[in-house]
Parts: structure tokens; C-alpha cells; sequence
């Protein structure tokens, strides 16, 4: 190939790269994970919004969810109530395309809600170390003909209990041997990576550190926190990727709602890399 020739493969080979990134640009969209708290900041697995209040406080959550710009969301504490007997789904995620659930245990409840595609079922995954029944949920969908898995979770707070002091990094490691071969996928949630120790809670973002090394991307920097929502001193709320640039991620907190933050980004595929 002489220089001419090849200097022409490499314009058409630069456009079809800049081509292929504007067809990618568009299929970005925005994904957030957070821990709702049962509707009641935390307190307790039920929620404890009154009837009375219901109406007020279902525009306060619907504009926070709003202003996230989420088009996926992963949840943790989720509770099918919102008041009553009202739907909480169907209240918080009208006309949304899909809303996959996992069961709801104790404190444990993972949930993943989309407008921007369908979900298929979702399928629930017991961890074989743990101290709580923690779990994630698993699911997938296509996005520009292209495969993409969603897992949220919820790990272990447990670490000091006997037999149960490596629960949690089990859960972690669990997670990386299952999803690390996956080209597109997203994990989620509540990883409480924290310690006790003398009795206070110390944060401990340095936990994730298998999930950088294993090839993801941390959307949430460790020393950014995300709980209390109050006034915030651990981040113990995160995003993984792979086969996504993350942008735009953030910290979004309103105690009023539960007591953690929502965190969130815009994740933009990349396709074949």
C-alpha cells in the first residue's frame, strides 16, 4: 500500500471511529441507584407515610426523581406500599416500560425500574456468605442491538459477627467472578463498606478497590459521600461499569425522602470496545 493509499485508510477509518461515537452519543442515558429506605428514611421495613400526607410527598419523591434525569434506577429498600395500599411502582414510576423486583426480607429489597427500555425477569441470586439474606437481582436488555446486564444489591453491614467477618468481601469477589466477562454491564447499590470499630462507624471506601482492579469503573470517587443524606460521612452507595464512559456522575441528597443519597451519572455505551 503506498502512502496515499494508506493515509485514505486512515481518514475513512477516523470518520467511521467519530461516526460510530455519535451513534453511541445517542444512546446515552442517565442511571442512578439508591437506597429509598422503605419510605421511612430507614427506620423500619414498612413505610411510614400517612395517608394524609401521601399526596405531598409523592411530588416531593416524583420531582427528586425527576431532577436526577434517571432513565434506569436501581433501588434498594424498596417496599411495595408507598401508603396504604397504594402501589408504590405504580405511583413513582408511571408509564415507565418495566419494573423488576426481587422479594423483600427484613431490610434486603432490590428492585430495578426503566423508561428507557424493557427489562426481561428478573432472577434473584443468594450470596453463599452472608449474615442477612442478601441477595442481588439480575436482569438485562437491549440497548442499540447490544446486550446489556443490571444488577442491584444490597452487601452485608456485618462484619464483626463471628464466622461472618469476610461476608462481605465474599459478596464483593461474587460479584466480580460473575460479571467481569460481561462486555455492558452495570452494578449497583448499597455496598456498606464500612467498618465498627470502638463502637463508630468508619467509612471504608477502600473496599472497592477489587472492583477497579477487576477492569470497572467507579462512577462515585471514594471519599464522595453518600450517607447519612443528612450530613454525609461514607460512601457507601456506588455504580460499576463495564463497557460504558461514565460522565456527569453525582451525589444527590434529601433527608427528607431517606436516609441515603441518590447517586448518579450518564452512562454512554461503548459499543465493541
Amino acid at each position: 500500500m503506498d502512502l496515499h493509499r494508506l493515509l485514505f485508510a486512515c481518514v475513512v477509518m477516523l470518520c467511521a471511529a467519530g461516526m460510530s461515537q455519535k451513534a453511541v452519543e445517542s444512546q446515552a442515558f442517565g442511571y442512578a441507584s439508591w437506597n429509598i429506605g422503605h419510605f421511612a428514611l430507614g427506620r423500619q421495613s414498612s413505610s411510614t407515610i400517612k395517608p394524609e400526607e401521601a399526596d405531598g410527598k409523592l411530588k416531593e419523591y416524583l420531582a427528586f426523581l425527576e431532577k436526577s434525569g434517571a432513565e434506569i434506577v436501581g433501588l434498594c429498600e424498596w417496599n411495595d406500599r408507598f401508603s396504604g395500599e397504594s402501589s408504590a411502582s405504580a405511583l413513582l414510576f408511571p408509564g415507565w416500560s418495566s419494573f423488576v423486583r426481587g422479594t423483600q426480607r427484613g431490610a434486603q429489597y432490590n428492585a430495578i425500574a426503566s423508561r428507557k427500555v424493557p427489562l426481561e425477569p428478573g432472577k434473584i441470586v443468594e450470596y453463599a456468605r452472608r449474615s442477612q439474606r442478601t441477595y442481588y437481582v439480575v436482569t438485562e436488555a437491549m440497548i442499540d442491538g447490544h446486550r446489556v446486564v443490571f444488577v442491584q444489591t444490597h452487601l452485608d453491614w456485618d462484619h464483626f459477627t463471628a464466622g461472618h467477618e469476610g461476608d462481605r468481601a465474599d459478596q464483593i469477589q461474587t460479584l466480580i467472578r460473575t460479571f467481569k466477562d460481561e462486555p455492558h454491564v452495570v452494578i449497583s447499590g448499597d455496598f456498606n463498606t464500612c467498618l465498627l470499630i470502638e463502637g463508630k462507624w468508619i467509612d471504608n471506601a477502600a473496599e472497592f478497590r477489587p472492583f477497579v482492579e477487576a477492569g470497572f469503573t467507579q462512577a462515585i470517587p471514594g471519599d464522595v459521600y453518600t450517607w447519612p443524606a443528612h450530613k454525609p460521612i461514607m460512601c457507601i452507595d456506588n455504580i460499576f461499569v463495564k463497557g460504558f464512559a461514565v460522565r456527569d456522575a453525582r451525589v444527590m441528597s434529601d433527608a427528607s425522602l431517606s436516609d441515603h443519597s441518590l447517586v448518579r451519572c450518564t452512562l454512554v455505551p461503548l459499543w465493541g470496545k
